[in-house]
């Protein structure tokens, strides 16, 4: 009788944060950040700029926030016509997709949102894994135009207000995040150089974990249009700063645009680790430390999250209106067996009669 060989401690882990003890520590930790945050944060202070935010300026955060999916839409189209596709959809059918993915992406990890859009256009694809790659190329692209910004916000920002430990810590990030732009660029390229090149195709496969998944992607028809979607995702990152400058107007008045661009790069990159469910009080906890690196109170800080939370579910609610109300696809008719036609000069199953009554 062999012995039963030991549970790796990786499985172990994962058994037990897929069970009920998991659901308690990720509770836990998503209560830290508003625990500190109710202790910490003058609430009526926060209560009282949200009284006093501008309906108008809301309307116009949100307007600016609308052009974010139609920008993404577009660099979809672009991206899925680089990867061979075919007889795509309109624009505005495009956009409709994209709007009710970012609904079903308000849902914990945000994976079903991104799964629907490529099951919806697989149609005009080469096949549905083909689908899939360019919508996790189109994440990629998204993720390079935010770690472009977060560089840019790195190297520019004004280390004179900060503390030294303050400034070790933003030059750590910037690297880091120039290094993680700098690899999210070669993601992007890496499958085009794999298809011309054996030589690239054996070196990738050496890296752990991503080197199978970057052999397996398919190769663009051209690195432009790629090129392209990096910049388009800078744009629509650029979005939300705006969106974001905007909310603040209350809350901020003082704070000039150039000020979000160097803060709000790394509050979105820092934000989107899955940490809580829909970085609830992450996101806040993140925005509080950043926003009062150049001098914003924490009573501010808090309300434009909060805002700018807000344009975010609102952009999700019209897509959740958009799917209510979308036209439903037909369902293809059943199939008929198919009946083998007769051989010349056999006669008819129908008798003379039948074909008379015919």
């Amino acid at each position: 009788m062999t012995e039963r060989e030991p549970t790796p401690r990786w499985q172990r882990a994962r058994r037990f944060l897929a069970g009920p003890g998991g659901f308690v520590l990720k509770a836990l930790v998503a209560a830290l950040p508003i625990v500190w945050i109710v202790r910490n944060v003058d609430l009526h202070k926060v209560a009282h700029h949200l009284a006093a935010a501008d309906p108008l300026v809301l309307a116009g955060a949100y307007l600016v926030a609308l052009c974010g999916p139609l920008l993404a839409t577009l660099r979809w189209r672009l991206l899925l016509t680089a990867y061979g596709g075919t007889d795509l959809p309109r624009l505005r059918t495009l956009l409709r997709h994209y709007l009710v993915g970012m609904y079903y992406a308000m849902l914990p990890t945000g994976v079903a949102g991104e799964a629907l859009r490529g099951y919806r256009v697989r149609a005009s694809l080469p096949d549905l894994w083909t689908s899939y790659a360019v919508v996790l190329v189109e994440r990629v692209c998204g993720f390079a135009g935010l770690m472009i910004l977060a560089s840019v916000a790195a190297i520019t920002a004004d280390s004179a207000r900060t503390s030294t430990v303050q400034a070790a810590l933003r030059l750590a990030l910037g690297v880091s995040v120039t290094a993680a732009a700098l690899f999210a660029l070669f993601f992007l390229v890496a499958p085009a150089r794999i298809a011309r090149s054996e030589r690239w195709r054996r070196g990738v496969l050496r890296v752990p974990v991503l080197g199978k998944l970057l052999a397996r992607l398919p190769a663009p028809r051209s690195l432009a249009p790629v090129l392209v979607g990096v910049a388009l995702s800078v744009l629509t990152q650029l979005v939300v700063i705006a969106y974001t400058f905007l909310v603040a107007r209350g809350p901020a008045p003082h704070a000039g645009f150039g000020l979000f661009c160097q803060v709000v790069p790394f509050i979105m990159l820092l934000s989107y680790i899955p940490i809580t469910p829909a970085a609830i009080g992450q996101r806040d906890m993140v925005a509080l430390y950043f926003f009062g690196l150049v001098s914003i109170p924490r009573e501010a800080a808090l309300t434009i999250s909060f805002l700018a939370f807000l344009v975010v579910i609102a952009v999700a609610a019209l897509g959740g209106l958009v799917h209510l109300f979308e036209p439903r696809e037909p369902k293809p008719p059943p199939e008929l067996p198919s009946v083998p036609a007769a051989p010349r000069g056999a006669s008819s199953p129908c008798s003379d009669d039948d074909e008379r009554v015919a």
